[in-house]
């Protein structure tokens, strides 16, 4: 879990943030790494972290000047490395990987749309996805034999909302845009319909949100937003948090009968997967999607890969760092009106000094 937040100026994130992860990428960083946690390491696992990071951004810095005929895949292998190094390091030993631990069934009528692939859970034990789950999201039950479509990994991205619900007309993404407001005694968070639609009238998506009860109050409804009240004594941030920083709730989906979401590094690790394997083993459907695409979808998926690239490394990072790091100028989403004085307190402060003077003259009693 991070511990906080740590805010990193700079013009350029992507290089800045492969700068604090090739520390990684030297034997010498990551025995003092290792020596800090209090693992016992030989060379050989050291040589592994190393091998894996300095591998992961060499596939990234190819993957960036690649074509769309094979980015995904280049792309998948370099977090896919990056994710093996980040997990040796946080678990102190080598982890037990065969394979991809996911398996994809492939799109049988492409006008239905690319997102249609659907990738199966298959390994359980030695997979790399749940390897990764279990060290990153330690109580996340992705149990073997659950299948999710590509759309709907697409729809927890906080960063691909706009795109997606472009795309897929009708369709919602399932993560919900919150707005922090913080006040001078309080700090709130509100929803907005306009950027919401889905969610006016239809208030039982609260109820698909892990742990909503558990750090909210009951929803208030306003005329064009929803206002959240953080409980006092319980409440535990169970936001996810898009490149810039802003904050979103995250909606389940049942699947197997039970309410599950996927955190955003893995969905995008699986959508990498997906994309990869079609771009690899299936160019009968992945070359007439990039050449022949009427629907949009492939700027879509431009977009996904973008985002994988620009946001896994720095996901990765905070998950080593322990730390929510953002290498933003500005975090957009919060409304700081702790030093604005509201109508509201303005009537109260008037009303109180009426009472007061009222009570001096004898005149009220309190």
């Amino acid at each position: 879990m991070n511990k906080g937040i740590k805010k990193i100026a700079t013009e350029n994130p992507i290089e800045e943030q492969w700068k604090l992860l090739l520390r990684y990428g030297y034997p010498a960083n990551i025995s003092k790494f290792f020596k800090e946690k209090g693992f016992k390491v030989d060379d050989e696992i050291i040589e592994f972290v190393s091998g894996s990071i300095m591998q992961a951004h060499a596939y990234f810095e190819v993957a960036n000047k690649s074509s769309l005929y094979i980015k995904p895949l280049l792309v998948y292998y370099g977090v896919s490395n990056l994710m093996a190094g980040a997990g040796t390091l946080i678990k102190g030993e080598k982890l037990n990987i065969k394979g991809h631990g996911m398996k994809l069934i492939a799109p049988q009528n492409l006008e239905k749309g690319i997102a249609t692939s659907n990738i199966k859970i298959v390994d359980e034990k030695n997979g790399a996805f749940s390897n990764f789950i279990k060290i990153f999201f330690r109580g996340l039950d992705l149990p073997k034999g659950t299948i999710w479509e590509l759309k709907e990994l697409f729809s927890f991205i906080p960063d691909l909302k706009n795109d997606f619900e472009s795309c897929y007309s009708g369709i919602s993404a399932n993560v919900l845009p919150i707005e922090i407001v913080k006040l001078r005694n309080i700090t709130i968070e509100r929803i907005h319909f306009e950027d919401c639609p889905n969610l006016k009238e239809n208030y039982e998506i609260f109820s698909r949100i892990q742990d909503f009860s558990k750090s909210y109050l009951k929803p208030q409804i306003q005329e064009d937003k929803v206002i959240l009240y953080r409980k006092l004594n319980n409440y535990e941030d169970i936001g996810i948090y898009s490149i810039n920083g802003r904050k979103y709730l995250q909606v389940s989906i049942v699947k197997n009968g039970k309410l599950i979401s996927i955190p955003p590094l893995m969905s995008m690790y699986m959508g990498l997967y997906a994309l990869g394997y079609l771009s690899r083993y299936h160019p009968n459907i992945w070359n007439p999607f990039i050449q022949k695409d009427l629907t949009g979808e492939k700027l879509l998926v431009e977009k996904f890969l973008s985002i994988s690239m620009r946001h896994i490394p720095n996901l990765v990072l905070n998950l080593i760092e322990e730390k929510n790091i953002q290498f933003v100028n500005e975090t957009d989403g919060i409304t700081d009106l702790r030093f604005v004085t509201l109508k509201s307190e303005i009537e109260d402060i008037i009303s109180e000094k009426i009472d007061e003077l009222l009570y001096s003259e004898g005149l009220k009693y309190k």
